[in-house]
């Protein structure tokens, strides 16, 4: 976590990764920045193209969300 110095607000920074249908991760992370857990399950939704995405913080899974058939 950093601090912005323009806003003074921390923000967290995310692993996006595509998952395929049988359950495993492909391809390079998108890198997003967000305030806290809440804020990034929002923002994940928006990167949905078909496949789910597995959202990490450090070593932590955040959460899954699922494709959008």
């Amino acid at each position: 976590m950093w601090q912005s110095a323009f806003f003074g607000e921390a923000v967290i920074t995310y692993r996006l990764y595509k998952v395929d249908r049988e359950g495993r991760v492909f391809g390079l992370p998108h890198i997003v920045q967000c305030e806290d857990d809440d804020a990034i399950l929002i923002e994940a939704r928006k990167h949905l193209d078909g496949h789910a995405i597995e959202i990490w913080r450090d070593h932590k899974r955040v959460g899954l969300i699922p494709a959008d058939d």
